[in-house]
């Protein structure tokens, strides 16, 4: 009986490991798919902040950002950009669970979170991105 425990118990967590990375690559692989469907409708990204499961693309020439994720794509122009904040928990005088969240005005969709690698991370996308939103056309 304790053999059999030795052996269940690791062929179940093995599988349980495959099923989760198989699932996070079929969502990688649609939101890939999602972007360069994007890129065939004329989108031309000049930057791009990818985070997990979530992509923030930016086009200069059309001043538009899309966000995509692996089940939904969004673009907007520049000017739909209400806010961009940048929001963390502070742990002992640490910034913790950094994410950016940018607000449009859309009603259906009205908020698009990224969670950031660190602090440094999230204040140079934050600065990135008001120089995208601020900057000049074209």
């Amino acid at each position: 009986m304790e053999l059999l425990l030795w052996i269940v118990v690791p062929v179940g967590i093995v599988g349980f490991l495959i099923a989760g990375f198989r699932q996070s690559s079929g969502r990688k692989a649609r939101m890939e798919a999602r972007i360069l469907d994007l890129g065939r409708k004329g989108f031309r990204a000049t930057h791009v902040l990818k985070r997990g499961g979530d992509s923030v693309l930016f086009d200069d020439e059309r001043r538009e950002v899309a966000f995509v994720t692996w089940d939904s794509t969004h673009r907007f122009s520049y000017g739909d950009v209400r806010t961009r904040t940048w929001h963390w928990l502070d742990k002992n005088g640490t910034k913790i669970n950094n994410r950016i969240s940018i607000a449009i005005a859309n009603p259906q969709t009205p908020l698009f979170d990224v969670h950031m690698f660190g602090a440094r991370d999230a204040e140079q996308w934050m600065a990135k991105i008001n120089a995208i939103l601020e900057g000049e056309p074209g």
